[in-house]
């Protein structure tokens, strides 16, 4: 190693002493030089990258017609890009469990009609893009998916549960549920305090006192209840 680097800097130096010679010695002759040098190696890159380009055109557009005409190799293509892109999911909130599933159409019934159920609609496809996940709250089957993004967002939100107090995001680098028409429920604030409260908890859980600080700097405490809830709104929200 220090072998290999004494030999970089004897070269270097030597490099340096030689340029001072050859400009010292044949200024013009080296300025010449160095002009010349300069336009053959630009003229030499821009013709190899217009070669390049040539090259790779022709590869990828003969590669496209080759699969394009050939249904199965297309097919395990699609495959292989579709492993990479998350599927969109929808979860099922009852009786104090979480049931899962991927979702494809809107016209389909994932679970049993529960009215004490909710459930939640994770956009994972629309998040390869944004790099978040928008979570739509659902409280009924067929799921309408299509939503629309709140222009909202509290500086703080709190739930309180005996004497304990959560803190709440409702938006963060993975996920978002400012969405118009979200409904801020008990059943919400159950879920989202999931493996935080304990079973007992959940039981006897009736109401929860939340604190927010609004998106116009308002504070405020809200029971919320199955009765009593927030509604996110595009540019506000109601309680």
């Amino acid at each position: 190693m220090l072998s290999l680097l004494f030999n970089f800097i004897k070269a270097g130096l030597f490099g340096l002493l030689l340029n001072d010679y050859l400009k010292r010695s044949y200024p013009d002759k080296y300025e010449r030089f160095l002009i010349t040098a300069s336009y053959e190696l630009i003229h030499v890159y821009s013709k190899g990258q217009i070669l390049y380009k040539i090259l790779y055109n022709k590869t990828v557009f003969h590669a496209k017609s080759i699969i394009d005409t050939n249904p199965q190799l297309k097919k395990m293509i699609n495959d292989i890009y579709k492993k990479d892109v998350p599927q969109n999911q929808i979860y099922q909130i009852k009786n104090d469990t979480i049931h899962v599933k991927y979702y494809t159409d809107n016209t389909e019934t994932y679970f049993e009609p529960d009215e004490n159920s909710i459930y939640l609609f994770f956009d994972n496809e629309a998040a390869v893009e944004n790099k978040c996940v928008n979570r739509v709250i659902l409280h009924s089957q067929p799921f309408l998916t299509k939503y629309e993004v709140s222009n909202i967002q509290f500086m703080l939100v709190e739930a309180k549960v005996n004497d304990i107090t959560y803190k709440i995001n409702l938006k963060t680098e993975q996920f978002n549920y400012y969405i118009v028409d979200n409904i801020l429920d008990l059943k919400f604030f159950k879920y989202y305090l999931f493996d935080l409260l304990t079973s007992e908890d959940k039981k006897n859980l009736d109401k929860i006192m939340v604190k927010i600080i609004d998106h116009n700097v308002n504070m405020s405490e809200l029971e919320i209840s199955d009765d009593k809830f927030i509604i996110i709104k595009k540019d506000d929200y109601i309680y």
